[in-house]
């Protein structure tokens, strides 16, 4: 099976200094995707136009990412959000707002409308990111938090996406599972990184290396190391790394 052009996402940490937003705890804020909220539903994110897409943005593109949601209960509530950086792992950075992003640290969602002749009334929340009120400037995770006006230490919602350079290239493909056993549950992933514009001196160190199915976290394989590397490719082919059940 040939080979199939991608975008890696690479992803960069600094480490410098973190300011709390208001009375939301941060530093021990989970960085998951997450609704805290009984009102809320249909919480999605996505590339503005694409609504299968995960919530990935080139940081040099003009296509926005799309958050939207429904708050059930009728009335319209003032919903507030922030966004923070996070590390590789997903912990909150230690930057500060103005460092990774440009514009006002809170902003209030004023896309919204009611329903109309429906059983249960409910009012329609979207936002863009980037939009005119902020903008992330760097390259990174991100984590998007809803809290209300009313209730600052009350989080609402929080929503990850990720923002990247395209700096270098993936070519990558999907096999059946080698060994006999597995074949017919399991689908193997090869791939390898062209950074031949891009020096890699560290790759153990300086790459952090995640591999989702169907953008699911909880099964994701990180702690990847490659299995060749020369001055253009750093390839990952393992027999036993990259295997996911298929669901066939």
């Amino acid at each position: 099976m040939p080979y199939t052009r991608h975008t890696i996402i690479v992803l960069v940490a600094f480490f410098l200094t973190i300011s709390n937003v208001k009375a939301i705890n941060i530093d021990t804020l989970p960085c998951i995707d997450k609704v805290y909220s009984n009102l809320f539903k249909s919480v999605r994110m996505h590339q503005s136009g694409w609504e299968n897409s995960y919530p990935v943005m080139n940081l040099y593109s003009d296509n926005p990412l799309l958050f939207s949601f429904d708050q059930m209960d009728g009335q319209a509530i003032d919903f507030y959000y922030t966004i923070i950086h996070c590390t590789h792992d997903w912990t909150p950075s230690d930057l500060m707002f103005f460092e990774f992003a440009d514009g006002f640290e809170e902003n209030e969602i004023l896309d919204y409308e009611d329903s109309r002749n429906t059983i249960v009334p409910y009012t329609h929340f979207s936002l863009e990111i980037p939009n005119r009120d902020i903008e992330p400037k760097l390259s990174g995770n991100y984590l998007l938090i809803i809290y209300s006006k009313e209730d600052t230490d009350r989080i609402l919602c929080t929503k990850r996406f990720m923002i990247y350079e395209p700096l270098v290239s993936v070519e990558g493909r999907v096999n059946e599972a080698p060994e006999s056993d597995y074949r017919k549950k399991y689908q193997k992933v090869d791939f390898k990184i062209k950074h031949k514009s891009y020096n890699i001196s560290n790759p153990h160190n300086n790459l952090k290396i995640v591999v989702l199915q169907n953008y699911q976290w909880d099964n994701a394989i990180t702690d990847i190391v490659p299995s060749f590397l020369d001055n253009e490719y750093l390839v990952y082919e393992w027999d036993d790394k990259f295997n996911f059940n298929s669901a066939n």
